[in-house]
């Protein structure tokens, strides 16, 4: 498969205590919640985030706010189940409301995000309504975009857009044959497909959706 993303970047923070760690004082921990290390989306350990509520809810949370202009973004973060059943959210405005991410949270990492308002100052970050119960989190990342970029963006590190190619020569007739390809757009559950020739025209001959 092809796999292409746009030019992204991430605008939640420069650092690794910011986006993966969750150490830096920006992240309120509030007076339940307890913040910890685990092993990374890439295996490096005690480079990720390790959250564990305690006995009350309301204040097993932990948020981050930010510093920008008013504009729609998208809040992601790479997340696993550590212990426990009990219900785990996603804030995008400092608690005002939250997103239930429990049913599909599992013991593997996996990206979660929520969108924004166009608003300014966005307060991003999670809340655990069970004692005991755990999470561990890598990757927080903000973008300017209304949908999460489907890999981790490094830590201060601008993505740019894909462009990957493939030699013709040896490999692709200009003159017979007829080539196929299905994509799917990001955040889609429709997959298109393209059949055209391969004379020197190259005449498109069908597109669709599956």
């Amino acid at each position: 498969g092809y796999l292409a993303e746009g030019a992204r970047a991430d605008v939640l923070g420069a650092t690794a205590a910011i986006r993966r760690t969750m150490t830096d004082v920006g992240w309120v921990v509030g007076a339940t919640m307890a913040v910890g290390s685990a092993t990374g989306v890439d295996g490096v350990a005690s480079a990720a985030a390790s959250l564990t509520g305690g006995a009350v809810t309301a204040t097993n949370t932990v948020l981050f706010t930010t510093v920008l202009g008013a504009a729609v973004r998208t809040y992601s973060a790479w997340i696993r189940r550590k212990t426990g059943t009990g219900t785990v959210e996603m804030t995008k405005d400092g608690g005002v409301s939250w997103t239930d991410i429990t049913s599909t949270l599992t013991t593997t990492y996996k990206q979660f995000s929520v969108v924004t308002a166009s608003a300014a100052n966005p307060v991003v970050g999670f809340r655990i309504t069970t004692n005991t119960d755990a999470i561990e989190v890598d990757f927080n990342t903000l973008e300017a975009a209304t949908f999460a970029n489907p890999t981790p963006i490094p830590v201060n590190v601008s993505k740019a857009a894909d462009a990957l190619t493939y030699a013709s020569a040896g490999n692709i007739s200009g003159t017979q044959g007829v080539a196929y390809a299905e994509y799917m757009v990001p955040n889609s559950i429709v997959t298109y497909y393209i059949i055209c020739d391969a004379a020197a025209v190259r005449e498109v001959l069908g597109i669709g959706t599956m």
